[in-house]
């Protein structure tokens, strides 16, 4: 397939990036309470850890067809035009929607830590975000996540300030 019709099958829906159900038409009640923020953040990201991973999962099956019809990527100055080019096949769009998606993910994971804790259901769901992210990233520690961590308990047993 070149770059025209890859074009012209995905502007055609031939190749589809739709993540079913669309991220928009996905609801929950809203939560209610003094951490309502941060259980609606780390359910946001615990709803796009799937999407992201199956992203990521097509992005790789289609990688080796996007090799095939461009070649490896030009080292070195002037491969913008192979860039353009890669950004058109469906690994590339795929990255596209990995990185939009990912985006907001990450926004959700930056509230849900950066926002105090208040009781003892906000530290529980930090926990929870906190064991999910590292299943996903396969990294064993965030010292910043586990200081805000401590802190929200520190401050709700009156061990520290708010």
């Amino acid at each position: 397939m070149d770059i025209q019709t890859s074009r012209r099958a995905f502007c055609a829906g031939s190749i589809s990036l739709a993540i079913t159900p669309p991220i928009a038409l996905i609801s929950a009640p809203a939560p209610h309470g003094p951490d309502a923020a941060i259980i609606a953040a780390v359910a946001e990201w615990l709803r796009l850890e799937p999407v992201l991973t199956d992203l990521l999962r097509r992005r790789d099956d289609a990688y080796d067809a996007a090799i095939a019809l461009l070649g490896p990527c030009p080292m070195g100055p002037g491969n913008h035009a192979w860039h353009d080019a890669w950004n058109l096949t469906e690994c590339g769009l795929l990255e596209w929607e990995w990185e939009r998606v990912a985006a907001i993910s990450d926004a959700a994971m930056t509230r849900a830590v950066n926002t105090p804790a208040r009781t003892p259901d906000g530290i529980r769901e930090k926990i929870r975000l906190y064991r999910a992210t590292l299943v996903y990233f396969g990294e064993d520690t965030d010292d910043y996540f586990l200081d805000r961590i401590d802190a929200d308990i520190a401050v709700i047993s009156g061990q520290g300030e708010a």
